[in-house]
């Protein structure tokens, strides 16, 4: 397989000894799918091969990339809690956040996205 800007030898380096102790193969099956949901989110980010029309590379800036890797980690964790509830105890339960701003941050999507200079800001205007 042809090397991409986003394998699990890349998250493991990126996060360091948070996925150190990863068996390895755990990361196969997920790092696919946050590749090609990033690449669809941030199609400003392929840029054409020049000679052939069909051909475009993905081009990430190191805080996509950074963004991709910790949404890949938040991915694998959570596949121990698929209803959202990771523990109990005499206080309740213990949930896990569903919402990702820190991670929109970095990969420039959403409300939290891209700067736009003289855009509207969707999480303080009203739409009608």
């Amino acid at each position: 397989m042809a090397d991409t800007w986003l394998e699990p030898s890349t998250v493991t380096a990126v996060l360091g000894s948070v996925a150190s102790d990863l068996p390895a193969g755990d990361l196969d099956g997920i790092v696919p799918g946050v590749r090609g949901w990033v690449e669809d989110k941030r199609k400003d980010l392929l840029v054409g091969d020049g000679g052939d029309p069909e051909v475009f590379t993905f081009t990430p800036t190191p805080q996509v990339v950074l963004g991709a890797a910790f949404l890949v980690w938040r991915t694998y964790d959570r596949r121990r809690s698929p209803v959202g509830i990771v523990g109990a105890s005499e206080d309740g339960y213990a949930g896990i956040v569903r919402d990702d701003p820190d991670i929109a941050r970095f990969l420039g999507i959403g409300a939290a996205g891209r700067f736009v200079f003289g855009g509207h800001n969707p999480t303080t205007e009203a739409v009608v």
